[in-house]
């Protein structure tokens, strides 16, 4: 185990710096879509992250949209389901954009990376084709630079092939001019300090993807990207954060029905009829956005 923690440690550091210099911006009004692999999709379950934001900015209207899908890559291959991998990117790009957003947080490498080197060229490729499909939306564009969590049996080459993929997103963004989040490094800071005090590191589950405590710390890092500098950062209350979640899992079943395939799929012929019900949450999905607003409030 020590040998495990010494190799990722040295290999972890030096680390880039975690914050830009200026704040992301927020209009009053926000619709913000998070879309990337399972760190996005599980956070819907938790809720941490936007509650700290809808917490820290009490006076903006800020909306969230989680399209998460485990294991997914920028080619979309998760969301393909009985399909081809062309038609999972499509539809990553469709629900994105059909959801008029004003700001796009993108979470994407993890997976990709296990390609190592010789992937990096697609990788980068396919990153610019995601980011051109979705310029019709005229967002702002947060890359998030993906991170693999430490875990005794991770092999060390692991740790290098997800750091060239995390260089690779800030290039990415350096490019294009998107904003950058750099969650990567802010967990490489929090194992460390963690691994000096020879503390157990409390923030994964079996130690590969982020648990509870692991969003909750982690929203921190989230309310400083768009918070000026020495601004103070507010703990949302435990019934705000219960109210996203609800809301989250309304936003879930709206779009990733459970019996996709009968209702809209190839087997639509048997079951289609019902199709309509999944429309049915919309109502629900505004009654929950309204209850979270209220709780913003008081």
């Amino acid at each position: 185990m020590k040998t495990f923690l010494l190799g990722f440690c040295l290999f972890a550091f030096p680390v880039s710096p975690l914050l830009a210099a200026e704040p992301i911006p927020l209009n009053k009004e926000e619709r913000i879509v998070l879309i990337g692999s399972t760190i996005i999709e599980r956070e819907q379950r938790y809720g941490h992250w936007e509650a700290a934001l809808t917490a820290q900015f009490p006076d903006k209207n800020l909306k969230f949209r989680n399209f998460g899908w485990s294991a997914d890559t920028v080619w979309g291959e998760s969301r393909a389901a009985f399909d081809s991998v062309d038609q999972g990117f499509k539809r990553l790009v469709e629900i994105t954009l059909e959801w008029k957003p004003t700001t796009i947080i993108i979470d994407y490498g993890a997976n990709e990376s296990v390609e190592g080197q010789k992937g990096l060229p697609k990788f980068e490729a396919q990153y610019g084709k995601l980011l051109d499909a979705l310029a019709p939306a005229k967002a702002k564009i947060i890359l998030v630079t993906p991170l693999i969590l430490p875990h005794f049996s991770t092999p060390k080459d692991r740790y290098a092939q997800v750091a060239l993929y995390a260089d690779a997103v800030k290039k990415i963004a350096n490019q294009r001019g998107t904003y950058l989040a750099d969650l990567r490094s802010w967990e490489l800071e929090r194992f460390a300090e963690y691994h000096k005090e020879g503390v157990k590191y409390p923030f994964t589950e079996e130690g590969t993807q982020f648990n509870d405590q692991g969003y909750r710390e982690s929203a921190a890092f989230w309310q400083k990207q768009f918070a000026p500098a020495g601004s103070s950062i507010p703990q949302p209350s435990e019934s705000l954060r219960e109210a996203v979640a609800a809301k989250n899992e309304l936003v879930f079943h709206r779009w990733r029905p459970e019996n996709e395939t009968y209702l809209f799929g190839f087997r639509k012929h048997e079951q289609g009829k019902n199709a309509k019900e999944v429309f049915e949450f919309d109502p629900l999905i505004d009654v929950a956005e309204k209850k979270i607003q209220e709780i913003k409030s008081k």
